[in-house]
C-alpha cells in the first residue's frame, strides 16, 4: 500500500470503531457478480467512519432508504462460501 498523499509505504494496523455516517449510496437492480444475484435489489453505502477513512459496504435489509448523514455501524457478514465481508446496519436497527 502507498499513501496517496505522501507516497509513503509505511503502514500499520489499527482497530477502528466501525461507527460512521452515510456519505453516499446507490441501489443496485442488476447483479454484476453471481454472489449478489439473490440479494437484488440491494444498497451499497459509502460510509465516512468516525475514525477517518471512508469505506464501502452493503446496507443490511432495512425498513427504509438510507439518508446522507444517517448513523451506521459495521457488521461483518459471513457468506455461505466462507468469505467475510463488511456490511452496515442503520443505527437503531438490529442486524
Amino acid at each position: 500500500l502507498v499513501c496517496p498523499h505522501c507516497s509513503s509505504e509505511a503502514s500499520d494496523w489499527r482497530e477502528l470503531s466501525g461507527r460512521g455516517t452515510v456519505f453516499s449510496w446507490v441501489r443496485y437492480h442488476r447483479s454484476y457478480l453471481p454472489e449478489f444475484a439473490d440479494l437484488l435489489p440491494y444498497v451499497v453505502l459509502l460510509v465516512q467512519l468516525e475514525d477517518g477513512p471512508r469505506t464501502f459496504g452493503r446496507l443490511l435489509p432495512s425498513h427504509r432508504d438510507p439518508v446522507i448523514g444517517d448513523a451506521v455501524s459495521l457488521v461483518i457478514e459471513q457468506w455461505p462460501n466462507g468469505r467475510h465481508v463488511p456490511a452496515f446496519a442503520l443505527e437503531g436497527e438490529t442486524p
